[in-house]
C-alpha cells in the first residue's frame, strides 16, 4: 500500500507540473521587451566579456547560463526556457515537496496548484530576466534545511555533510543569481539560530564556504555601484522608473501576489476580493489562536514566517538607502505566501471539523438521529475560511491568467512587430531617431543594425541648436520616426521635435503598441503631401 500511495503521489506531482508547463507555453516565444533584450545582447557576446556587465545591476549567474543555451539557438523561446522557464518549474517542484513535509499532500496539492495558475509566475517564468531563477535557487535552499530539519533523516537536528554542502552551492548560485539574496540567507539565519541550534556548528560552515566563493565577485560589484550612482545622476527621473514609492511596495506586492498581471485599481473586483481575503486570514488567525495556539508556533510556522516576513521588511529597510524592492524581485517569496495561507487555513478546517464532529455526535446522542442542524454548522465552519483566501486565490489566479493570455496590455513590448513595420513601410526612405546614447536594446536585437537610426544622447541639458546639429545628416531621409519611449527621461521637453520643425519636418502620422507607446512619424515638407496621398 505503501508502494501504491508513493506512485499516487509521484504521479500527483507531475501531473501538477504538466498543467503548470502547459500553462507556460501561450507567448513564451513572444516579443523580447527593453530588458530582456539588453539580457539577451549580454549573454550572446564572447565568453569572456560575460562579466563585464557594470551597467546591468545583476550577478552573473543568469548571463552565463543564457550564454551556454545561445549556442545551439538565439529563439526567443529557447533562451527563455532555459532563462526562466525550467526554474519556475523547479520552483512549482520544491514547493510542493515542502508543503508535503511540513503539512500534508492535501497542503502540497492545493498550494502547488495556485503557483502553478499565478499570472505573476507565469509571467516570470517567461522573462528572461533572474527573478524566475533567484526563486528557484532560494525554493532549492529552503527546501534542503525543510529535509535536514523536517525529513526523515532529522531525528539528529544537525545538517549531514550531504545536505550542508548543496545548501553551500545552494547558496553560492543565490548569491550569484540576484543581489536580494543575502536577505533570504539572513532569514535562514534566523530560523536556525532561533530553532535549530544543534546544527550551528554544520550551518555557519556552509554559510563560510558561501561567502568564500562570493567574494571574488566583490569588485564588480562595487563597479556596478559606481555606474548606478552615475545613471541617477546624469538620468534623475531613472530612480523612479526602476524603484517603487517606500510606503507603496509593501502592499503593491501584496497585490501582485493576489492579483497577479493585473493593474491594481480601486475597482469594485480589487476591493471586495482584498477585503474578502484579508478578512479570511484575519479570522483564520484569530481560531486558530483561539483554539490551536500550539500551532501558530510551532516549528513548521515559525520557518514558514521567517520565510515570508524578514527578507522583505530587511529588503524594505535597505531600500531606505538604496531603492531595491519591487513584487519582481521578491518573487521568490511567493510559494511560501501560498504554502502558508493554505496550511493555516487546512489546519483551521482540520480542526474545527474534529471540533463539530464531536459536538454533532453528542447533539445526535441526546435527540436522537434525526437532528442534521450541527451538520450545515458544520459545512460553514469548515467551509467558510477555505472559501474566503484560497477560493479567492484561485478565482483571482484563473481571471488573471486569462487576462494576460488574451489582453495585449498585460503582455510584453511588442517590438518584434515595431521593428517590421518601420522597415517594410519605410524600407528605403526613413531613418529612426533615439533619445538615447545608442538604439534601444530591443530594437537592436531586432534589427541586427541594419536599418539607419541616430542617436542624438541624453538631452536634458541640451539646447535646441545642438540637438538640430545632430539631427543635421539625418536630413538626407524623407521620413524620420521617433519613439516616445523613456522620452520623459531623456528629452522631457521635446526638443527632438524641435530640432525637427527647424529642419523643414512635420509630424505626419503616429501609431502605438502596448508598452511602447507612439512612434511619431516626420516628413520632409515636400512629401507631406505624397506621404497623405
Amino acid at each position: 500500500m505503501k508502494w501504491v500511495a508513493h506512485k499516487l503521489s509521484q504521479l500527483t506531482v507531475w501531473s501538477i507540473l504538466v498543467l503548470a508547463l502547459l500553462l507556460r507555453l501561450p507567448l513564451l516565444n513572444g516579443s523580447f521587451w527593453l530588458d530582456e533584450a539588453a539580457q539577451a545582447l549580454e549573454s550572446i557576446r564572447p565568453l569572456y566579456l560575460q562579466l563585464e556587465i557594470a551597467e546591468d545591476f545583476q550577478p552573473p549567474l543568469l548571463h552565463l547560463l543564457v550564454h551556454v543555451a545561445a549556442y545551439f539557438s538565439y529563439a526567443e523561446w529557447w533562451l527563455r526556457v532555459w532563462g526562466a522557464l525550467i526554474p519556475g518549474l523547479v520552483t512549482i517542484y520544491c514547493t510542493y515537496k515542502i508543503a508535503e513535509v511540513l503539512f500534508s499532500k492535501k497542503v502540497a496539492q492545493i498550494s502547488t496548484v495556485l503557483l502553478s495558475l499565478s499570472s505573476f509566475h507565469i509571467f516570470y517564468s517567461q522573462e528572461l530576466r533572474p527573478y524566475s531563477l533567484s526563486a528557484a535557487v532560494a525554493t532549492v535552499s529552503w527546501w534542503l534545511l525543510v529535509q535536514a530539519f523536517f525529513g526523515l533523516q532529522s531525528s539528529s537536528k544537525k545538517l549531514s555533510f550531504k545536505l550542508a554542502f548543496a545548501y553551500a552551492i545552494t547558496t553560492v548560485l543565490g548569491l550569484y543569481s540576484t543581489y536580494l539574496y543575502p536577505f533570504v540567507v539572513l532569514s535562514q539565519i534566523f530560523y536556525v539560530i532561533w530553532k535549530e541550534k544543534a546544527a550551528l556548528k554544520q550551518y555557519f560552515a556552509s554559510l563560510l564556504v558561501s561567502g568564500l566563493l562570493f567574494l571574488p565577485w566583490l569588485p564588480f560589484l562595487y563597479e556596478q555601484l559606481q555606474v548606478g550612482q552615475s545613471l541617477r545622476k546624469s538620468l534623475p527621473g531613472w530612480e523612479a522608473v526602476v524603484s517603487i514609492p517606500q510606503l507603496k511596495s509593501l502592499p503593491l506586492t501584496l497585490g501582485k501576489f493576489m492579483f497577479g498581471v493585473l493593474n491594481i485599481e480601486p475597482t469594485p473586483l480589487f476591493l471586495i476580493s482584498g477585503v474578502i481575503f484579508l478578512a479570511g486570514v484575519s479570522w483564520t488567525v484569530y481560531l486558530l489562536w483561539q483554539q490551536h495556539r500550539k500551532f501558530l508556533f510551532s516549528r513548521q510556522i515559525i520557518l514558514l514566517l521567517c520565510w515570508l516576513i524578514i527578507p522583505i521588511i530587511t529588503a524594505w529597510l535597505a531600500s531606505f538607502a538604496i531603492p531595491i524592492v519591487q513584487p519582481k524581485r521578491v518573487l521568490y517569496l511567493l510559494p511560501v505566501f501560498y504554502i502558508l495561507t493554505t496550511g493555516a487555513v487546512l489546519e483551521l478546517q482540520q480542526q474545527h471539523k474534529n471540533f463539530w464532529q464531536m459536538l454533532v455526535a453528542k447533539v445526535s446522542r441526546f435527540f436522537g438521529q434525526g437532528s442534521s442542524e450541527p451538520k450545515i454548522e458544520t459545512a460553514r465552519t469548515v467551509w467558510l475560511p477555505v472559501v474566503a483566501t484560497v477560493g479567492i486565490l484561485l478565482f483571482l489566479n484563473i481571471y488573471s491568467s486569462m487576462e494576460y493570455y488574451l489582453n495585449p496590455l498585460y503582455q510584453r513590448e511588442d517590438w518584434r512587430a515595431a521593428q517590421q513595420k518601420i522597415t517594410s513601410e519605410y524600407a528605403h526612405d526613413g531613418a529612426v531617431i533615439f533619445a538615447f546614447n545608442t538604439a534601444f536594446a530591443s530594437w537592436e536585437w531586432y534589427d541586427e543594425k541594419s536599418y539607419p537610426f541616430f542617436a542624438v544622447g541624453n538631452l536634458t541639458q541640451a539646447e535646441v541648436g545642438q540637438v538640430e546639429a545632430k539631427l543635421k545628416k539625418a536630413s538626407e531621409y524623407p521620413y524620420l520616426l521617433v519613439f516616445d519611449y523613456l522620452r520623459d527621461l531623456s528629452d522631457p521637453d521635446r526638443k527632438v521635435e524641435a530640432a525637427l520643425q527647424n529642419l523643414g519636418y512635420k509630424e505626419v502620422d503616429t501609431f502605438a503598441y502596448p508598452g511602447i507607446g507612439f512612434v511619431r512619424v516626420f516628413a520632409r515638407q515636400e512629401d507631406v503631401l505624397s506621404y497623405q496621398l
